[in-house]
């Protein structure tokens, strides 16, 4: 396949766009009342975080979860034949860690069960983001046995829950530990895939600033509720 450019002809460049999403804002924030506004964020146009925005942002698969422990049975009754990760290389525990997962994946070089544990860990550490010393659904390290039915798996919409569900409780309680500690910031650390709604909130409601600037431009970035407290403030603030 033949490049639109000759390597020898590339030059620099910077990627605009004439859509005027943050000066529009503005203006239609200067511009409406209050219940203009509110009929503005009911219309069409509403800009809001659902399971739809989830899935256009990382083509994961999002239909209703499945009862996996229901359908592990199902396989099993019906004979098809399955490695058993969780007895060949954790002793059938149910109490696996994220760490003892990812040590496991470290160790180990059988090319057919490495290449299954990578999946398994991938979406341990990144789809559902779970801290290292939480245990792992043992029922998804077995769903792997079924490969097939693993890839068609909704990881879409189990991610999508468990970022709703962190987002929703991970402010319990912070006021009076920020008080206790006496700390210039609280941190956070949701579960799920946070970058989804990060990448949301930057597109389409954050402010024009450096702190998004500088989330976009970060070569690693860490995703933390701070930042988005941040950008509200300034926003108000500037206004």
């Amino acid at each position: 396949m033949a490049y639109k450019i000759p390597i020898n002809e590339r030059f620099g460049a910077k990627v605009l766009s004439f859509s005027k999403l943050y000066e529009t804002i503005s203006d239609i924030k200067s511009k409406l009342s209050e219940d203009q506004l509110t009929l503005f964020e009911g219309s069409c146009f509403e800009s809001r975080f659902s399971i739809r925005e989830f899935n256009l942002i990382t083509g994961l698969r999002c239909h209703s979860l499945p009862d996996i422990s229901l359908y592990l049975k199902e396989m099993e009754n019906s004979g098809e034949p399955r490695v058993g990760l969780q007895y060949k290389y954790f002793n059938g525990s149910y109490h696996i860690s994220c760490q003892e997962l990812q040590r496991t994946f470290m160790q180990y070089q059988d090319p057919k069960d490495v290449f299954k544990l990578t999946l398994v860990y991938f979406a341990e550490s990144v789809i559902l983001g779970r801290d290292v010393k939480l245990l792992i659904d043992v029922d998804l390290l077995n769903l792997i046995d079924y490969l097939d039915m693993f890839n068609k798996f909704p990881w879409g919409t189990l991610s999508y829950k468990k970022i709703i569900q962190s987002l929703t409780n991970c402010l319990v309680g912070r006021s009076d530990k920020f008080k206790t500690k006496q700390n210039d910031y609280e941190w956070y650390n949701p579960l799920g895939f946070p970058w989804t709604f990060q990448l949301w909130w930057s597109s389409t409601k954050a402010p024009k600033s450096k702190i998004v600037n500088d989330i976009l431009e970060a070569d690693e970035y860490i995703f933390t509720l701070v930042t988005i407290f941040e950008m509200v403030n300034t926003h108000s603030e500037s206004e």
